[in-house]
């Protein structure tokens, strides 16, 4: 008993002490589509191809410290959510294979949840190496991931990054069109540029 009490006066004056140094955790959601831009790129027997979405949800919980000079200090969670038919192609039977193969009609969505982030300053910004979970139909799979961050002037967040993929890892097995003649290959890259606003 002695020792839960001491745990929590502990954790309560860190929690104090963090405020009095001006830090602030707040709630920012992806809002705008404008501020959205992420794409699945891959290749096939005959050229590369690319799929885009316009449509992503998700929040993220930024520790900011504003008492003179605006710093990221931690990203405590983000989510984001990408609906499976959102993604667009110019090639209509690449679009109508990728969702059969995605199984859009059982599993809607793409989905990502962190775990814990380790945070460093690099130039213009900040990289968070992140760990976390990513679902593609309804395979769920622990992922580390570089998230490069800026802080912009007004007050919006930039999160953006590479992260390469297998599509059989999550038993998707690569899609195929012109009876066969145009077969995609296994490795996936995701690309994405998104901004996070805090929440009103």
């Amino acid at each position: 008993m002695k020792n839960t009490l001491k745990m929590l006066t502990m954790m309560f004056t860190c929690i104090i002490g963090l405020h009095n140094l001006g830090y602030s955790q707040s709630t920012y959601e992806i809002e705008n589509t404008e501020d959205v831009d992420m794409l699945l790129l891959g290749t096939s027997s005959i050229h590369d191809w690319e799929m885009a979405a316009k449509t992503v949800t998700g929040e993220a919980k930024f520790v900011i410290k504003s008492d003179s000079a605006i710093a990221l200090i931690a990203l405590d969670s983000l989510t984001f959510v990408l609906e499976v038919e959102d993604l667009e192609s110019d090639h209509s039977k690449l679009r109508k294979n990728a969702y059969k193969a995605l199984k859009s009609d059982e599993f809607e969505n793409i989905q990502y949840k962190l775990s814990s982030s380790i945070i460093f300053s690099e130039k213009g910004g900040y990289l968070l190496i992140t760990f976390g979970e990513l679902t593609i139909a309804c395979v769920t799979k622990e992922i580390e991931m570089d998230v490069h961050v800026v802080v912009n002037e007004n007050s919006t967040i930039t999160c953006t990054g590479t992260y390469h993929l297998k599509m059989t890892d999550y038993g998707v097995k690569p899609p195929s069109f012109m009876f066969g003649a145009m077969k995609t290959g296994d490795d996936i890259t995701l690309e994405y540029a998104v901004v996070y606003k805090k929440s009103v």
